[in-house]
């Protein structure tokens, strides 16, 4: 597991992004933002918890901004961590992570790791991701590929604590 994707390349995505890069992992980060993508390839970033400093290091390391999606083909672990504003009831709006789940779904490979790290509901991961990511896939979760869910633990500006040094609590799909 040594090739990341990090669906999404915002506030929460793209320190795990750097992170990812700090470990050694080839990472390439996924948002459907062009002037995004481009941004980032170019050196700079629009998260003030990552400074172009540290984009230029991860730059360095290999990393790439991709508003094409086929790069997820090429990742052993795949990240999900897409936008869910509010909708009108007050709930998470899904529509980001349906979006990124098919997309994930139509590249997955055997053996690979897919995360929703997404602000969602209690059984999203079960009810929402692993059903649209084995339909588009033809593989199932368990089995052929591992799930997991593992909320988003950011505070965004926090000198102290930040994607590194913060517990997270990780689901699993099956107990191994």
């Amino acid at each position: 597991m040594d090739s990341v994707a990090v669906i999404g390349l915002g506030y929460t995505d793209l320190p795990l992004a750097r992170e990812a890069c700090r470990a050694g992992m080839r990472v390439t980060g996924i948002d459907e933002n062009p002037s995004v993508t481009a941004s980032l390839n170019a050196g700079h970033s629009h998260v003030p918890d990552v400074t172009d400093a540290d984009l230029g290091a991860m730059l360095d390391a290999g990393f790439r901004a991709s508003a094409d999606e086929s790069p997820l083909a090429e990742a052993s672990v795949a990240v999900i961590c897409v936008p869910t504003p509010l909708d009108d009831t007050g709930g998470p709006d899904l529509r980001h992570v349906r979006s990124a789940a098919p997309a994930l779904g139509d590249r997955l490979k055997p053996g690979s790791l897919v995360v929703l790290q997404s602000t969602s509901f209690p059984g999203t991961t079960d009810d929402v991701v692993r059903g649209i990511v084995e339909q588009a896939s033809g593989l199932t979760a368990g089995t052929d590929f591992s799930l997991a869910f593992s909320p988003e633990r950011i505070d965004p500006g926090n000198q102290t604590f930040g994607v590194r040094n913060t517990p997270r609590a990780v689901g699993g799909y099956t107990r191994t």
